[in-house]
């Protein structure tokens, strides 16, 4: 899926598999097809991972670790700039669902359509991080769940173009997705600096 080559194995059989998930769909990558991707045997991959289901699920949650430490690194980035921070955030989410949508649909979704576990939790502590950063502190009140709500609607805004981009052509350019993304922030961003202006004049 990118220029990086990995030398190990285990490592190849990963980037083969999220590679013809999304070139395939995770249903028609084979054991057979990965093996021959990753420049090894299907026994390698019998040893490695047991089974094609623990090998989709390896290669998945390897995916969307990385998507996180990306996130995580633009969230806790210092100096804190919110506009530049969730500015980064929405580019990343966008162009990476709409370069690899496959992959984006299998790594929010298992085989049975329910959204993976794993994956809701650790987007709703996203959502939950980004809220606290642009609230300055870890509130429990009813104005920390109007920020998250805000903070809500701002990742719908931005994952759902890619799960559904038939439903959104006006997406398809990636300019427009630019542009698109960067309204998100800018709104998002003045909402919580309007925000932080007047909890300053109460003080």
């Amino acid at each position: 899926m990118n220029d990086y080559q990995p030398k190990a194995p285990r490592e190849r059989i990963l980037a083969a598999t999220l590679d013809l998930v999304e070139k395939q769909g995770p249903r028609r990558a084979t054991t057979r097809s990965i093996a021959a991707a990753a420049g090894v045997n299907v026994a390698a991959i019998n040893y490695y991972y047991r089974s094609k289901e623990a090998l989709l699920e390896a290669a998945l949650a390897s995916s969307w670790e990385h998507a996180l430490a990306h996130l995580r690194e633009f969230l806790y980035r210092e100096p804190w700039s919110p506009r530049a921070v969730l500015t980064d955030i929405a580019l990343f989410l966008m162009e990476g669902g709409y370069r690899y949508p496959a992959v984006s649909r299998a790594t929010i979704f298992g085989g049975n359509g329910e959204p993976r576990p794993v994956v809701a939790a650790s987007f709703a502590a996203l959502a939950r991080d980004i809220a606290t950063r642009l609230a300055g502190r870890n509130d429990e009140d009813a104005e920390a769940a109007a920020i998250l709500l805000r903070v809500g609607a701002f990742l719908s805004a931005l994952i759902f173009p890619s799960l559904a981009s038939a439903c959104v052509p006006w997406l398809d350019e990636e300019a427009a997705r630019k542009e698109y993304a960067t309204a998100l922030s800018e709104e998002l961003a003045g909402w919580a600096e309007r925000r932080a202006g007047a909890d300053a004049s109460l003080t």
